[in-house]
């Protein structure tokens, strides 16, 4: 004769099986993290290959940008991919159009400041005021200084993955991660150039001064995205 499970057996087993998954739940949440991390530095890998090839074009010059830090509008037509410019972690919406490019990926191109100045605009498309590099204030120049001279794409939610971000190096296409923006230029939550060396400070990650207080930008539930 075939024995049944008694009531009190099946509630055993329910409670059981409801503290493993209360156990294995962070490992699961820690490995989704993980997995959104690895695809967030692949799609910086492709940006970061598209800036190779229009600089392979265009005598190793950085784009000419209608916004400094988070134009890509010109490296599309290398990548030919829009969803590679939102990061699976955040909760930004979807690019939908070669518009969002200006101001609504969720990256950075970080450069020199005499980079800009090889430019019309100066950086001028994302603050109000002069920021002009060849005769500097000395807070300024003590900002400047301060900031990497490597030409980089990095995360705008700068809390995103694991309370750090991403950073790929264009020059030789490596990744590292960081924790911090002091050393990295950034848009303030207007959407100008940040003019502090605040490493957590109030960033604009939602492209022309939307805001977003702490520029973490969400880490919850993610996106899916199609390759």
């Amino acid at each position: 004769m075939k024995r049944r499970f008694t009531f009190i057996e099946l509630l055993v087993t329910i409670a059981i099986l409801g503290i493993l998954f209360t156990i294995l739940l962070p490992t699961f949440t820690r490995v989704r993290k993980h997995a959104y991390q690895m695809v967030c530095m692949n799609d910086l890998r492709q940006i970061a290959l598209g800036f190779k090839c229009y600089m392979h074009d265009y005598d190793n010059e950085m784009p000419n940008t209608k916004r400094w830090l988070d134009d890509f509008s010109d490296i599309y037509t290398y990548v030919r991919k829009l969803d590679v410019f939102i990061c699976p972690a955040t909760d930004t919406p979807m690019i939908t159009s070669e518009a969002d490019l200006c101001g609504g990926t969720d990256y950075y191109s970080g450069q020199t400041p005499t980079d800009i100045e090889k430019h019309a605009n100066n950086g001028h498309g994302n603050n109000d005021y002069d920021f002009d590099i060849s005769n500097p204030s000395p807070i300024t120049q003590a900002i400047v200084d301060a900031k990497t001279t490597e030409k980089v794409l990095y995360d705008k939610h700068y809390r995103v993955h694991f309370n750090g971000f991403n950073v790929i190096h264009i020059t030789d296409v490596h990744y590292t991660t960081d924790i911090g923006v002091s050393e990295y230029w950034t848009l303030d939550e207007r959407g100008r150039i940040e003019r502090s060396l605040d490493p957590f400070p109030d960033l604009d990650t939602h492209g022309g001064g939307g805001g977003s207080s702490g520029g973490g930008g969400s880490s919850g539930g993610g996106k899916g995205k199609s390759k």
